[in-house]
């Protein structure tokens, strides 16, 4: 058996077929012992790749794009989630959402796993012909701490994952407004990548790339109220109906697709967080994805 440690910015229902490939033995039939360590701040996933204790980070292809040419080498070899799984939770209201109607507004937006999430929300609103200059944003903090400030009156919208949205949307005087799976589009929201200077097995990533997509297909073929359970073992803080709900938005929208990155949603991904000063301007595929997924693209 090979051993192959994953270093992870956060732990959400959006990496299930990493845990769905542990749990049914999809890894160990690759020949290979996974370990998933969710790393708190996320960033000391970049410390794991550096010394050899990770073989692969799971997090969003801006860092490899935000490293390039400066300093450090990342590259891409599988993607885990084809969606951004967050949503826009509003006040009440019966009106239908139009993206123009945050004009003015101030947006709150989860922050304490990167600039991510800030920087989609702003290219959905350009890409509805709103420009994120008119907009207010408040970012860069915990989850917890935005929800309840939220609860409390702070802000007219907040950007938070799906299942903090669905909690939120309980309440009589909050509701969701958009979500980011169902209107965002196609993004290489989460994938693996690891370091150039650190030596890596690329039979090991293609295994580990192989068992993802045996995952993706098991979750596909079958209601997520079949592995209730496995969910509720997961994820035993979050009511269990919730997470069934959520996981079937998922698998309603192609969450989880394959494990190839598109090259199409990849391009979109690198204009978008070139139009956000991340990096100079949109990098080549090539430049960023390695592997079997440098050639053998999906559109």
């Amino acid at each position: 058996m090979t051993t192959f440690n994953v270093s992870a910015t956060t732990y959400l229902l959006n990496y299930l077929p990493e845990y769905v490939a542990s749990d049914q033995g999809f890894f160990t039939d690759a020949g290979l012992e996974v370990t998933n360590t969710p790393r708190i701040p996320w960033d000391l996933v970049l410390d794991d790749l550096a010394d050899g204790s990770a073989q692969a980070a799971l997090g969003g292809i801006w860092v490899p794009a935000m490293y390039h040419g400066r300093g450090r080498e990342l590259r891409a070899f599988a993607q885990i989630a084809n969606r951004a799984p967050f949503a826009l939770v509003g006040r009440a209201t019966t009106k239908p959402f139009d993206w123009p109607e945050l004009r003015g507004r101030t947006v709150t937006c989860v922050g304490a796993t990167g600039a991510s999430v800030a920087i989609y929300a702003k290219v959905l609103m350009a890409e509805n012909g709103v420009d994120p200059r008119e907009v207010n944003f408040i970012q860069d903090l915990d989850n917890g701490i935005l929800s309840q400030t939220f609860r409390g009156g702070m802000a007219d919208y907040f950007v938070t994952d799906d299942m903090t949205a669905d909690a939120l949307s309980m309440e009589d005087d909050l509701c969701i407004r958009s979500r980011f799976v169902e209107d965002g589009g196609q993004v290489p929201w989460s994938v693996y990548y690891s370091d150039l200077d650190v030596p890596v097995d690329p039979a090991a990533q293609a295994a580990f790339a192989g068992a993802l997509d045996r995952a993706m297909d098991w979750i596909a073929s079958r209601d997520a109220a079949e592995f209730e359970a496995l969910l509720g073992r997961l994820f035993p803080k979050s009511p269990a109906r919730r997470t069934v709900q959520v996981a079937n938005l998922y698998r309603a929208n192609d969450m989880w697709s394959s494990s190839v990155i598109p090259r199409q949603s990849y391009d979109r991904w690198q204009r978008g967080i070139c139009d956000n000063f991340l990096i100079d301007a949109p990098l080549p595929y090539e430049t960023l994805v390695t592997g079997r997924d440098a050639t053998r693209v999906s559109a």
